[in-house]
């Protein structure tokens, strides 16, 4: 999606322009006072900025929208996985200390 020279509006910032864009990233010419600001992109568009065109603002969301499920599936995998691990520290603490015991008596006979 083309968003270079895309005018956007910053709750802070007030109105810009976009100068420089790539998968992850956007670069925001502001009024001189406040210059170039960076911002990930789609993020910034969650609460931060909206585009002025509506066409672009809609693709913006739906994007936004793609990458918040990405995440959240990110989440959930990791979530999963160490789900899985604990499961596993928990089968192995018996055996841990049955060893232990085990060691214990060998020594002090």
């Amino acid at each position: 999606m083309k968003l270079l020279n895309e005018k956007v509006e910053h709750t802070t910032f007030g109105n810009g322009i976009i100068t420089e864009a790539d998968a992850n990233r956007i670069c925001i010419q502001f009024k001189d006072d406040v210059g170039v600001k960076l911002f990930q992109y789609p993020e910034a568009f969650e609460k931060f900025l909206k585009a002025k065109n509506s066409k672009i603002e809609n693709k913006i969301q739906k994007d936004l929208h793609k990458k918040l499920e990405e995440l959240e599936l990110e989440r959930q995998e990791k979530e999963r996985k160490a789900a899985e691990l604990e499961e596993k520290l928990k089968q192995l603490e018996p055996v841990k200390k049955k060893k232990a015991t085990t060691r214990k008596t060998k020594k002090t006979s």
